[in-house]
């Protein structure tokens, strides 16, 4: 992934600072068949979230060297703060149109499914979610990976979050999937985003068998996906 401020930055600035205004568009209201993906204010939200997305991992894997004033001073944890901040702030102002329609939370039933059920207006709705819910579980990587965990500071915070804060997140990014997954606009990115949050998805034996077996289901689209452009094409 490019870097936003070594690259993106220098290519095409006034693109990059649109996404670090204040300002967020509103969602103008649709006819039941207009999909939001038509509407150019509504892909704005999901290339905003991408954008927090690349700034997310560029946190986690930036390189830095601190002067022993930055370390005594938290600077990377308040890095980190500003970049939370700006998430929380663009999941404040997010349209309720944008939001989920219906959430059928995750049940211990073995006859139910380990993973919550959501849906959204539209793909283009669900893909913003997705992406707001892999930005957290980046951040909370980079928390723990990038501060200073023996910092007051840093534990008072890690006090604030759940235990299970990205095992919750995990399940809602397989929750959002499992939904969608015969969705060609999602299809694409599945298997790389079961990758990045099943490292959370271990610890129980059935939520991982469940896990697999939609794993299973999803390389199994994409190659009849695969496989049926290669016949027609």
């Amino acid at each position: 992934m490019f870097s936003v401020k070594q690259f993106w930055m220098q290519i095409d600035p006034q693109f990059v600072e649109q996404f670090t205004s204040p300002v967020y568009p509103a969602i103008s209201p649709r006819p039941d068949d207009v999909l939001f993906i038509s509407q150019k204010d509504a892909v704005w939200w999901l290339h905003r979230v991408l954008f927090d997305f690349s700034i997310a991992n560029e946190f986690n894997s930036e390189v830095v060297v601190l002067t022993e004033k930055e370390f005594n001073t938290n600077k990377s944890f308040h890095d980190w703060l500003a970049i939370n901040e700006t998430l929380e702030d663009f999941e404040r102002n997010l349209p309720q149109a944008l939001k989920p329609i219906i959430y059928k939370p995750s049940s211990n039933d073995p006859n139910d499914s380990y993973y919550p059920t959501i849906y959204y207006r539209d793909e283009l709705a669900a893909m913003i979610a997705l992406h707001m819910k892999l930005t957290k579980v980046s951040l909370y990587q980079g928390l723990l990976q990038k501060t200073n965990l023996n910092s007051p500071e840093v534990q008072g915070y890690l006090k604030q979050i759940p235990r299970n804060h990205a095992k919750l997140l995990a399940k809602d990014v397989i929750g959002i999937l499992r939904t969608y997954d015969l969705n060609t606009y999602l299809w694409p990115i599945n298997i790389h985003t079961i990758r990045y949050v099943s490292r959370y998805l271990h610890d129980d034996e059935y939520e991982y068998k469940e896990l697999e077996f939609f794993m299973k289901r999803v390389i199994e689209t994409c190659h009849f996906i695969f496989q049926s452009k290669k016949i027609i094409g």
